[in-house]
């Protein structure tokens, strides 16, 4: 474990490797207690930090999303993730 924490500690990119995520999922978080009305206000307000904020929640880690691709994954049911809008065709004909 010692070894581990040391190789991190001494790697930027593996350090950065592992805080971003963190470090963006928790900010992500943290800005999901607003409501719409209160994003637009601040929109209004400060549209440079809206912007910003909006890049740093699109280049990080969405917990929610993340933890629903995680299940996903787990159970094998990939396809659950994205629903099809429409219905899938039968891949044989039908029958007379």
């Amino acid at each position: 474990m010692q070894d581990l924490i040391m190789y991190i500690t001494e790697n930027p990119a593996a350090s950065a490797a592992i805080m971003w995520p963190i470090l963006s999922a928790v900010v992500n978080v943290m800005l999901k207690q607003h409501t719409i009305e209160e994003w637009i206000v601040f929109a209004e307000k400060r549209p440079r930090s809206a912007a910003v904020i909006r890049f740093f929640r699109s280049a990080g880690l969405d917990p929610k999303k993340a933890i629903a691709a995680a299940v996903a994954v787990i159970n094998a049911k990939a396809d659950k993730l994205n629903t099809p809008s429409q219905p899938r065709t039968p891949s044989s004909p039908p029958s007379a």
